[in-house]
């Protein structure tokens, strides 16, 4: 479902997916080999440490964490940006995490460079509603449209109602690093119980604090308007 909902939106924008577009994992639970995985190792082999490659990740990490069991070399190639659990003083309880917890240990774990962005009380905020949207992307282009009636299908019962894009929080980060605000921590143990624990000991990565909320939605709308497709 995910592949197939990639793949319109491409269309959405005007764009061919062949070759861009990969299959990932078909089940979850623990790393696994599959398409996505084995293009991102071959396309992290053309970078290296002093110009990594970024790596954007907003659902389960499935298909990274088996990239980096496969070629382990990868965390020397690669800046892992991955919308994951809650900040570290509240449960990482969360879909991103529950979904696949094995491959989230393998990340936590494995040092790869990484900057994890929080779910409750960061991208929590990243919120918008139907007014906005059709002020700002409504008859913009075919994409537009499809997002604003996306939105309207999910809130179409509520009043006064918002609806978070936490995804963006990640695209956010990457898009001006005046968007965000970040902490540098020691990476958290991510028990089996699904809590964090704490060594401090352990290698270093950057949690986001803090995203600027309006910045990134005007970045957002201001794109997204401005496709030909």
């Amino acid at each position: 479902m995910s592949y197939d909902e990639i793949v319109n939106i491409m269309h959405l924008c005007g764009e061919n997916p062949d070759g861009l577009v990969f299959h990932g994992a078909g089940a979850y639970g623990a790393p696994q080999p599959s398409d996505a995985s084995m293009h991102l190792v071959q396309l992290a082999k053309n970078y290296s440490p002093e110009k990594p490659l970024y790596v954007a990740a907003i659902g389960a990490i499935t298909n990274i964490a088996t990239a980096i069991l496969q070629y382990p070399d990868i965390i020397n190639r690669i800046v892992l940006v991955w919308l994951a659990g809650n900040d570290f003083d509240d449960s990482p309880n969360v879909y991103n995490i529950y979904q696949d917890v094995k491959s989230a240990q393998v990340v936590f774990d494995s040092g790869v460079p990484f900057i994890h962005v929080p779910c409750n009380y960061v991208t929590s905020h990243l919120l918008t509603g139907i007014p906005e949207l059709e002020n700002c992307i409504g008859r913009k282009n075919a994409l537009c449209d499809y997002l604003v009636e996306n939105v309207k299908k999910y809130g179409e019962n509520h009043f006064a109602w918002g609806k978070q894009i936490w995804d963006i929080g990640v695209i956010g980060y990457l898009m001006n690093e005046n968007f965000s605000s970040c902490e540098t921590v020691s990476a958290p143990i991510l028990t089996d119980n699904i809590t964090w624990s704490r060594d401090y000991r352990r290698h270093l990565i950057k949690n986001v604090k803090h995203l600027d909320r309006d910045a990134i939605f005007r970045d957002m709308y201001k794109k997204l308007g401005n496709l030909e497709a």
